[in-house]
């Protein structure tokens, strides 16, 4: 687990942490010289806020930008990430031998809200903490923006053009002895390739999609949380043995879909599953969950 800090205080709060991490928990950091952009694009600075200023289209930021690591809404907010390398972690067995090392990074996340007819609304930034989801951070960052009202978390609505998708993550799942679903690893949900969200549990997330055919893809692990961490042999071991989970679904207009969603962590993997429910099941699991935004 990583703790945010501020470069004032950075100094004085690494020779503490060296001294306690070499004396009781057998870990050693060692800072870089300066932060170094790893992975991603670093899109808060002042020059690229300009060219998503208010007012810019949807479309002229995917050309300035590229498109987005998540598109939530879909349509409303793009979220683009990057990633610093702030120094390693050495892990030491007794004695002070060197064991192994993680990179020691720093998540920055970046995001362009739109209105209802695809014109930029208000750019910000947020640290992506470890153990947070991005629509965690995209609630905290509308509260503090004052934008709760202006952008609304999607919320499916019957008309006569789309289907509702719900895809949910309960408290409690079904894993297999000696598995269990740990709240740690926060899933992404893609449609159709596009992610349009990640999950918590105790979660749900509901969106309007086109009828046909739908390909719901839940990753585990995915890429934009081990971005610039590739190179540590714990992020590389737990990237490489995550198990993906696919559902092939077919929407009708009007249709309500849901699609519960859980991990099962253990024996070396971390596997995602996923289950098409009924109508009737599906609202009923849903319903003591909150929304994921």
């Amino acid at each position: 687990m990583f703790i945010q800090i501020s470069h004032a205080r950075r100094n004085l709060l690494l020779i503490l942490v060296i001294i306690s991490s070499v004396g009781y928990y057998g870990c050693l950091p060692v800072p870089s010289a300066t932060n170094l952009v790893v992975d991603g694009h670093l899109v808060a600075s002042d020059q690229v806020r300009m060219m998503v200023a208010r007012g810019e289209t949807i479309e002229n930021v995917k050309v300035r930008l590229g498109m987005p690591n998540l598109n939530l809404g879909p349509g409303r907010i793009f979220v683009y990430l990057w990633a610093e390398k702030e120094g390693t972690v050495i892990f030491l067995l007794p004695g002070l031998a060197p064991l192994a090392s993680e990179a020691a990074t720093s998540s920055h996340l970046f995001f362009v809200a739109f209105d209802s007819s695809g014109v930029v609304l208000e750019t910000g930034t947020s640290e992506f903490g470890v153990f947070s989801t991005v629509t965690e951070e995209v609630r905290q960052w509308r509260s503090t923006s004052n934008l709760v009202a202006e952008v609304t978390g999607p919320r499916p609505v019957e008309n006569g053009n789309q289907a509702m998708l719900f895809v949910y993550r309960k408290q409690r799942s079904q894993c297999p002895f000696p598995t269990f679903d740990s709240n740690i690893f926060k899933p992404s949900i893609a449609v159709n390739g596009q992610v349009v969200g990640d999950l918590s549990k105790g979660e749900y997330l509901g969106i309007n999609v086109d009828p046909g055919a739908q390909l719901v893809t839940i990753d585990p692990v995915p890429a934009y949380r081990i971005v610039g961490r590739e190179e540590g042999s714990f992020t590389s071991s737990v990237s490489q043995n995550r198990i993906v989970a696919t559902a092939p679904v077919n929407t009708r207009i009007g249709e309500k879909l849901y699609v519960e969603i859980y991990l099962c962590t253990g024996l070396g993997a971390v596997q995602a599953n996923v289950e098409v429910r009924d109508a009737a099941s599906g609202f009923l699991a849903i319903e003591p969950l909150a929304p994921a935004w």
